[in-house]
């Protein structure tokens, strides 16, 4: 009875082994790693397949809405409303979810956004580097998503590249300006988050460039111009944090501060 007593105690706590014609083996068990990188992949695809549904819609060349409306003869009838005007409507429900904090109803609006402005402005367009750099954005800011931010980031990046930026103004000259500076800022932030650091300080010192750029500009403001610098700052105080740079951070960090009290 002693002998069966010890040998119970010493199988307490011991992993099940479960016999299968002749072989046994410890059942597999999912880590906590393993399940939380699960979760982050469904929840990266979800999104991609919304944006790869809308942006087939809009290679097709047809508007992403096609709603019935019912007619005055009771009949539903295809809602023709002009991309242009779905555009405005999207960018207004964007502003509206961001304000209840309702991040994935604002990222769907912001893929949709892209599909239209491709539509409404044509695919080598400034514009639709712009809602690239939007949804970039979003995915680092609202969800934590560095891979996707620098996906749609460099997709911007590209779009820039190939297209040849025409501006009747000085304002829309300063657009173009803030939008690389957003594609470069967001781009650096991303990769300082994937831990590509080579490569985050080159993108943030082409943020920097275009951050004197927009700066020259007379049409802008001091409170415009302060607040591309604070965001500069941060990122790049965050990244010398991460390579251990200390002194460095603390600089920007010092520059920071002082950038906000003039606000």
């Amino acid at each position: 009875m002693h002998s069966e007593d010890s040998d119970d105690d010493m199988n307490v706590g011991a992993p099940m082994m479960v016999e299968v014609k002749g072989h046994s083996r410890t059942p597999r068990q999912h880590s906590q790693r393993s399940l939380h990188r699960d979760s982050d992949e469904d929840e990266e695809n979800r999104y991609e397949d919304d944006y790869e549904d809308d942006m087939t819609t809009a290679r097709s060349g047809r508007t992403t809405s096609r709603k019935k409306k019912p007619g005055k003869n009771g009949r539903h009838g295809i809602d023709m409303t002009p991309p242009d005007k779905l555009l405005e409507q999207a960018v207004k429900r964007i502003g509206k979810f961001r304000e209840n904090e309702k991040h994935d109803e604002a990222i769907r609006e912001l893929v949709r956004c892209i599909a239209l402005t491709r539509i409404v402005y044509g695919a080598n367009h400034w514009k639709l580097a712009e809602s690239h750099a939007d949804l970039a954005e979003a995915y680092l800011d609202l969800k934590g998503l560095a891979p996707q931010a620098d996906y749609h980031a460099e997709s911007a990046k590209t779009i820039m590249l190939n297209t040849v930026a025409t501006y009747t103004t000085e304002q829309e000259k300063a657009d173009v300006i803030f939008i690389l500076f957003k594609i470069h800022h967001t781009q650096g932030r991303a990769l300082t988050e994937m831990k590509q650091y080579s490569d985050a300080e080159k993108a943030l010192s082409k943020a920097d460039r275009t951050c004197h750029d927009f700066s020259r500009l007379t049409c802008v403001s001091d409170d415009e111009c302060d607040e591309m610098e604070i965001k500069y700052c941060h990122a790049t105080a965050r990244l010398y944090w991460k390579q251990k740079k200390h002194a460095r951070s603390a600089a920007q960090f010092d520059k920071l501060l002082d950038l906000m009290k003039r606000q």
